[in-house]
């Protein structure tokens, strides 16, 4: 980690797909497991010094922490025209659903508070269900929906 220049052990388990506990039980045990080939891949280490001390521990030279990968612009548009055609999707989807009757519609709330109570004792936030529970409430108060009456 060192000769790479992580600047933590959990930047450095990440890189390498690992948790930070198995970084640390690697170090309290001086073994690697199976990651040898994975470790070589991201830090340029030699298997051989790792298992055996045999050799140079970076025969071609470590290679360093360049930072977090950054996305390009256009890739974070690509994923946000994903984002937002999904949410339309849901959206329609809960329309249907609360469409077609009584029963339906105050089921579809009631699951939608559920999700969002289960989010928020989690400590997240959860925008997106909260805008779409208030969309069935008010389709309800409406008149809406206009499927078969119960």
């Amino acid at each position: 980690m060192a000769a790479c220049r992580y600047p933590t052990q959990a930047t450095f388990a990440d890189a390498i797909g690992e948790t930070s506990q198995v970084v640390t039980n690697w170090r309290r045990r001086d073994s690697i497991g199976r990651a040898g080939p994975k470790l070589r891949e991201v830090t340029g280490v030699s298997t051989d010094w790792m298992q055996a001390g045999v050799g140079e521990p970076f025969p071609d030279g470590p290679i360093p922490y360049s930072g977090p990968i950054a996305a390009d612009a256009e890739t974070l548009e690509r994923l946000q025209r994903g984002l937002d055609g999904m949410g339309l999707a849901v959206i329609a989807l809960c329309k249907t659903v609360s469409a077609r009757s009584q029963a339906e519609a105050r089921e579809l709330r009631e699951r939608l508070t559920a999700a969002i109570d289960e989010l928020e004792k989690a400590g997240r936030k959860a925008p997106f269900l909260k805008n779409l529970r208030d969309k069935v409430v008010a389709d309800q108060s409406l008149g809406r929906p206009r499927g078969k009456r119960e």
